[in-house]
């Protein structure tokens, strides 16, 4: 069988720069035989793969448009779009909207959520206040905050 001369063949970082797109990208086109791979043998190390100058031509050429040249003076590459259909989204009422309800008494209890929800934050935020003592609360089958204590904060 005849060996293939790869020695002009491209590495998996310069496809890279040539395409504008990740290694992981590169890695799923060859898988779909839309770009040519093969390993190039470097004897005592681990083969190294390459990729057909060729086909990351017909690439460029298929998917990629230029850019005008940015401030920085570099062209820039995108991958063309594919049309998508236009779904038109529900009005606000039809829209299901998971808020918590909030109890109405001053001295009544609240979960993470509907403190975070009540504060306009997030979970995150008042696990951290939780943690770091400037919000107390008590465990009780799911954390527990009292609602003056959330206005506090």
């Amino acid at each position: 069988m005849k060996q293939m001369n790869v020695d002009n063949w491209l590495t998996k970082q310069e496809v890279c720069a040539r395409l504008a797109c990740s290694e992981r990208t590169i890695e799923r086109l060859a898988k779909e035989g839309r770009l040519k791979k093969k390993l190039r043998h470097i004897s005592g190390r681990k083969s190294l793969a390459v990729y057909s100058p060729e086909s990351v031509a017909d690439l460029q050429e298929q998917n990629l448009r230029s850019v005008p040249v940015g401030p920085g003076g570099m062209a820039l590459a995108t991958i063309r779009s594919r049309a998508l259909p236009i779904v038109p989204m529900k009005p606000e009422e039809d829209r299901a909207v998971d808020v918590p309800s909030l109890p109405a008494a001053p001295n009544a209890f609240l979960t993470i959520s509907q403190a975070a929800h009540y504060l306009g934050t997030t979970k995150a935020f008042i696990k951290r206040a939780i943690a770091a003592g400037t919000l107390p609360a008590t465990k009780d089958r799911c954390t527990r905050i009292r609602k003056t204590d959330v206005e506090k904060l």
